[in-house]
């Protein structure tokens, strides 16, 4: 499941799934560290009771960044992902109303995550369909020097 190709950055859907888990990292350790912080604003976005809201987040967030870092059910973790960034902009109109620009506490960042997570998805759904599909009839697998 993990191999050297999961981590080969030449690829640019490589670089942007590695990216796009490395990213949950810093928000995972904010969520941890101070709790009791998290804790306020899970409950100022409308998640009652916060803390189970808040342990989940930090469960799923985790899942996404092993999952999306490692290359391991990526396609999974980057639809876990999507999903996290429909939670989180909800929980940013919720708190905040609609808001766009990013520096003004707004969705915009959010929304970019998840239309790269959903990107990610796709590519790996379709780099996993296309290992699946049978060669054509009468055609050989081509060898390591051919087109």
């Amino acid at each position: 499941m993990i191999s050297a190709k999961n981590f080969d950055v030449s690829e640019p859907a490589v670089l942007l799934r590695i990216t796009c888990g490395i990213f949950h990292l810093p928000h995972l350790i904010q969520k941890m560290n101070p709790f009791e912080r998290a804790l306020g604003t899970f409950a100022n976005s409308g998640f009652h009771p916060p803390a189970p809201w808040l342990v989940l987040a930090i469960v799923v967030e985790a899942l996404c960044t092993i999952g999306l870092t490692l290359g391991i059910y990526t396609k999974w973790a980057a639809m876990l992902s999507a999903g996290f960034m429909l939670v989180v902009i909800y929980a940013i109109v919720y708190a905040k109303g609609w808001v766009f620009l990013w520096n003004f506490g707004g969705i915009e960042f959010a929304l970019f995550w998840l239309l790269v997570s959903v990107v990610v998805a796709l590519q790996a759904w379709r780099q996993e369909r296309a290992q699946q599909q049978p060669l054509p009839l009468g055609r050989a697998a081509p060898s390591l020097g051919e087109p």
